[in-house]
């Protein structure tokens, strides 16, 4: 039984071991501001965090679970014995609902997960990490904190806002945020066949709202992975970013990582007045907070394109608010210390 179970940890580590470099979350909450402490082989000294899957760490007598436990991570939870396991989550796996905002199958696939593994995996949890205090409140009984995403971007060089002959947008976000798109689309096509200097770019793909996919101007790459994406936010500039969102608690219980991916692209964020980012985007300066109206985000995109000389330092701003907030020493520091890293 041991030696099976010790051959179960070893295929877990050779097969996913640099799956968890390539997730985002585990990127921006633990691998990389951990990364001189993460150990991913057999032999990794004492004094280093163990990867033992893409998503398990282990250091001492605690275990970190980044976003989604599997069956083998659980196998070798029940066979170890741990003080602390955290658990952490940046989706609001608690709200799902038909009136959620997200595409079907994506929702069932959470909604599968809560109902099987994460009710396996709810007893061993002892603490919860999350960037909303909404996920949190629905883990009672268990130790809370409350931790926003290191910037794992370096910001985007600014030069670009000095070519007045385009006027670039991008939507960087996933498939989860199809409606959340779908909600400004007349918007967005109004604002680019009226303005044709300007250029929508969006990672959605075939994935698009229809009502998107043949207007002039518009760039679909397919869904990128985590390390591609980050090459092409080192390589590429866009004036302007928008992340509109629909008003559902599962929206209002994301991440603030959107405003690390707009400092990337040396753009201008303009967001969905509703929670984070009505928190902590100062309206003017470093971004700008977009109402429900139906022709408010057209009026907004249309008033920057006419004055590109004021884009510049919004981006400079929203830049210096993406660094404070996703501070990667925090992060770091928040880890070591729950650890209790030698």
């Amino acid at each position: 039984m041991k030696q099976a179970f010790q051959r179960i940890v070893s295929a877990i580590k050779q097969t996913v071991a640099d799956a968890g470099a390539a997730s985002p979350t585990s990127s921006m909450y633990f691998s990389e501001p951990l990364a001189h402490l993460i150990g991913r082989s057999n032999n990794s000294s004492k004094k280093l965090i163990r990867q033992i899957s893409a998503t398990l760490f282990v250091y001492g007598k605690s275990a970190v679970i980044i976003r989604y436990v599997n069956r083998s991570d659980l196998i070798f939870l029940a066979n170890q014995y741990f003080e602390k396991i955290y658990y952490l989550i940046d989706d609001n796996l608690f709200v799902l609902g038909c009136d959620d905002g997200l595409p079907a199958d994506y929702r069932k696939r959470l909604h599968d997960y809560r109902e099987s593994l994460l009710k396996d995996f709810l007893p061993f949890i002892t603490h919860v990490v999350a960037p909303s205090p909404l996920i949190l409140e629905s883990y009672k009984g268990k130790i809370h904190h409350l931790l926003h995403p290191a910037r794992c971007h370096q910001s985007g060089s600014l030069d670009h806002h000095r070519n007045y002959d385009s006027f670039d947008i991008v939507f960087a976000a996933t498939r989860s945020h199809v409606k959340d798109i779908e909600m400004i689309t007349p918007q967005l096509v109004q604002f680019l066949d009226q303005n044709p200097k300007a250029k929508l770019t969006t990672f959605l793909g075939r994935h698009a709202p229809k009502s998107l996919l043949d207007v002039r101007n518009v760039r679909h790459h397919k869904p990128m992975s985590w390390p591609e994406y980050r090459r092409f936010s080192r390589e590429h500039r866009f004036h302007v970013a928008v992340a509109p969102a629909v008003e559902t608690l599962f929206n209002r219980s994301r991440s603030i990582s959107r405003l690390h991916d707009h400092s990337a692209f040396g753009a201008v964020g303009l967001h969905s007045a509703i929670a984070p980012f009505s928190k902590f985007v100062d309206h003017g300066y470093d971004g700008f907070l977009v109402g429900p109206s139906s022709t408010e985000w057209y009026e907004v995109l249309s008033g920057l394109i006419s004055l590109p000389d004021n884009l510049r330092p919004i981006a400079a701003a929203g830049q210096a608010k993406s660094a404070s907030l996703g501070n990667i020493e925090h992060v770091r520091d928040f880890w070591i210390r729950e650890l209790s890293f030698n």
